[in-house]
């Protein structure tokens, strides 16, 4: 059975209107001569939509599983590469993709950060704690705007026994202002007892807080920003994570971007010096 998008089938049921009128005239004005051409030419219409209709659906669903195939073969090498104590919570959904958590223990892996700032907590706590006790180093701090959420993070890390790796901080969305526009963050209060931040996991606030809603990340923690910083942003295929990546190197001269193919997309920035003109 196909499943057609709306356009697909408003476009099916316009030819057939369309081809019902021509049955309709053909008949009146020449008789059953026309009749049966223009039924023909409508049956001949219609299979070659359903051809067309089928070929996109097969589209769909071969990328579909390609996508399945990619997350099964991150789960494999997400799971050879950390040694989990514990089940992990669902991925996928509002959560982390397996693709997403795999980028995140390379990079933590590569750059071995002395501290993380997560911007939304969940699996991506667990993994980045679990991904810093295999380097031998770090702390993960994630924000998360609602109580409720940082308390089920936080009973997760004392679950997996990651709890000295990682903390998860209750920060709701406050006020603040950029450049003379207020935008809705986490409580930048929380930031006071933070310095040289080595990496960022950008996933929060949530794209129903405002337009742009995770831009002030970086104008926010720049100050706080270790000298060779990366940043890793996830649903990067949305336009306002597109967007807010296009804002962000134009306004800091010393990210270089990095495009991931992943479900959800993915960006990564390293910051690097400035070349002198």
């Amino acid at each position: 059975m196909f499943n057609f998008t709306r356009r697909q089938v408003i476009a099916l049921v316009i030819v057939t209107i369309l081809f019902g009128i021509g049955n309709i005239l053909g008949y009146l004005l020449l008789q059953q001569l026309s009749l049966l051409v223009s039924q023909t030419m409508l049956l001949v219409l219609i299979i070659a939509m359903l051809i067309m209709l089928h070929n996109a659906q097969k589209q769909r669903l071969d990328k579909k599983l390609d996508n399945t195939y990619q997350q099964i073969e991150a789960l494999f090498s997400l799971f050879s590469t950390v040694k989990f104590r514990y089940p992990l919570p669902a991925m996928g959904g509002w959560a982390i993709t397996p693709d997403f958590a795999k980028t995140v223990t390379a990079l933590i892996k590569e750059h071995k950060p002395k501290l993380i700032l997560e911007l939304g907590s969940g699996v991506s706590t667990l993994v980045s704690a679990y991904s810093l006790q295999e380097v031998g180093q770090g702390q993960v701090v994630s924000f998360e705007h609602e109580k409720q959420f940082a308390a089920i993070s936080s009973a997760a890390l004392l679950k997996h026994a990651v709890q000295d790796s990682a903390t998860v901080i209750y920060a709701p969305l406050k006020e603040t202002v950029i450049a003379g526009k207020t935008w809705l963050w986490y409580d930048t209060d929380q930031l006071k007892t933070l310095e040289h931040i080595d990496m960022v996991i950008v996933d929060g606030p949530p794209a129903t807080t405002q337009k742009l809603a995770r831009y002030p990340a970086l104008p926010v923690l720049y100050p706080l920003l270790s000298a060779d910083a990366v940043i890793l942003v996830d649903d990067a295929l949305r336009e306002d994570e597109q967007q807010m990546v296009r804002r962000w190197l134009q306004e800091f001269a010393d990210f270089s971007l990095e495009e991931l193919e992943l479900e959800k997309g993915g960006a990564i920035l390293r910051r690097q010096p400035v070349k002198a003109h």
